[in-house]
């Protein structure tokens, strides 16, 4: 019996050959180039992204995903990025979607619902529950402030800038004291788990002065967009107050004051009209034409532009004053004006002793 055929032999020699040369082709994978989204962008690929954080524990807003990539997802991806040791800039560039859709992705590990750390965890990661007190500066501090302002919170004028001063320490300790906390001012572990909590108290339950509380009930109405009906207005202030449709940026500052018996403390009347919001500011000795007068934080704005409109001052800059108004295209909206706009006419005074902050965040 013939053991040896060299005819199969060279066939099988050939087949190995081959093989070898076909799996020792290098194999190039391309990398996928992911368009970059932010603040302003909508639709699926904004969708797909808040989807894919919200599976890692970040939260964007009470919203959802929704397509919509606002100021709730901006802090979202600014969390992310700071978890994954990434630039942060609260932008889904490439770099932030190739390790988002990647194996390698890190959990949120302080939105309040997964508060055990493991041992495999980077010292990145863990250094997010270390203090943070008066003096400190960079990232982590940043990071603490746009949470702190997404709730309503006060931070100073300059607002997140990444620096623990004595704005930021009073901000937490504010915190602190509305979530039952011990007011110690610094940024512990407990504060850092609550404050990135689902139930951390916002400014809609946050006992704080009536002036505070005008300002952030407005704040927490952001976004908030009437529907138009034959080119009638219609809001639920307006409904609230009776006259529905109708121009509605007088009865939203009413319905604000309302809301926090603002109205009852006198910090403004109730009306649906700014000439008349406007004149009570002026028979009580409390109006300031914009000439002589410098705005401070809660602050009423009137303009008058073909028809009069009104507007709630947030902060104020050497250069512009920032405002959250009702009414703006038919929606509440955050505006950033010229501080010498000529369109403005002056300002309710309502004496908080304080700049406020801009608010090109929202």
């Amino acid at each position: 019996m013939k053991l040896f055929n060299p005819f199969l032999y060279y066939i099988l020699s050939l087949i190995y050959i081959t093989s070898y040369q076909v799996l020792s082709v290098p194999i190039t994978i391309e990398k996928r180039a992911y368009t970059t989204l932010r603040k302003g962008s909508k639709g699926q690929e904004v969708k797909n992204l808040q989807e894919k954080l919200i599976s890692l524990g970040y939260s964007c807003g009470p919203s959802g995903a929704d397509g919509d990539f606002g100021s709730n997802t901006v802090f979202c991806v600014f969390a992310f990025q700071q978890v994954n040791g990434l630039s942060t800039d609260g932008i889904a560039g490439n770099e932030t979607q190739t390790q988002l859709y990647s194996n390698n992705a890190q959990r949120n590990i302080v939105n309040g619902d997964e508060t055990s750390l493991s041992s495999s965890l980077s010292s990145s990661t863990t250094d997010l529950f270390n203090t943070l007190s008066k003096g400190d500066k960079g990232n982590l501090v940043k990071r603490a402030q746009l949470r702190l302002i997404l709730l309503g919170y006060y931070c100073g004028n300059t607002g997140a800038d990444g620096d623990f001063g004595n704005n930021t320490m009073e901000c937490v300790k504010t915190f602190q004291t509305n979530n039952n906390l011990p007011t110690t001012g610094e940024i512990n572990e407990p504060t850092h788990k609550k404050l990135f909590s689902k139930n951390a108290i916002n400014v809609k339950r946050m006992i704080t002065t009536t002036l505070t509380r005008f300002v952030n009930t407005a704040l927490m109405e952001y976004n908030y967009e009437g529907k138009k009906i034959n080119n009638n207005k219609y809001s639920k202030f307006g409904a609230w107050y009776g006259i529905n449709p109708g121009e509605w940026c007088a009865m939203f500052v009413s319905w604000v004051a309302n809301e926090n018996k603002s109205i009852k403390n006198h910090i403004i009347n109730k009306s649906s009209a700014v000439r008349i919001l406007k004149q009570q500011f002026i028979d009580n000795g409390r109006y300031g034409a914009k000439e002589i007068y410098i705005p401070e934080y809660g602050d009423i704005l009137f303009l008058t532009n073909n028809q009069s409109h009104v507007a709630i001052v947030v902060g104020v800059t050497t250069d512009y004053v920032y405002t959250i108004e009702g009414n703006h295209s038919n929606k509440v909206d955050a505006v950033k004006r010229s501080i010498n706009d000529s369109h403005i006419s002056g300002y309710g005074k309502n004496n908080s002793g304080n700049s406020g902050y801009p608010i090109d965040y929202l």
